[in-house]
């Protein structure tokens, strides 16, 4: 018996845990493309950026030649539930969720396309 409720218990937990994830909503803190700033794909690059929306947000993000040819964004926020995201002709890519005091969400992912969005999600259950 005790099993039981055991067991019934951690899927309550299970269950719970994936709906917070499952309809947490995302608003974007920080968007950047590389044609925005001027940025092509011939060489390696990066930028950060900031924004004080609720709290201190950064955006680093560029394009990396060293092993393979990546896009790639890290975000933070001190004021937000925050992720990653980088969208390029691959498809959309998210990086970890973070709570505001946990560090930097990042995501890396092979290059394709002439043109890739990077973003700072504020993330909100």
């Amino acid at each position: 018996m005790k099993r039981t409720i055991f067991v019934l218990i951690m899927i309550m937990i299970l269950v719970f845990a994936m709906t917070q994830t499952a309809f947490a909503s995302e608003t974007s803190l920080i968007s950047k493309s590389n044609v925005e700033e001027g940025k092509t794909f011939s060489s390696s690059w990066q930028l950060t950026r900031y924004l004080y929306s609720g709290g201190a947000n950064y955006l680093t993000f560029g394009y990396d030649t060293s092993f393979i040819h990546e896009d790639y964004a890290y975000a933070n926020s001190d004021g937000w539930q925050h992720r990653s995201k980088v969208q390029n002709d691959r498809g959309s890519f998210k990086g970890p969720i973070k709570s505001a005091t946990d560090g930097w969400s990042d995501i890396e992912v092979t290059h394709k396309g002439s043109t890739v969005y990077y973003y700072n999600l504020k993330v909100t259950p």
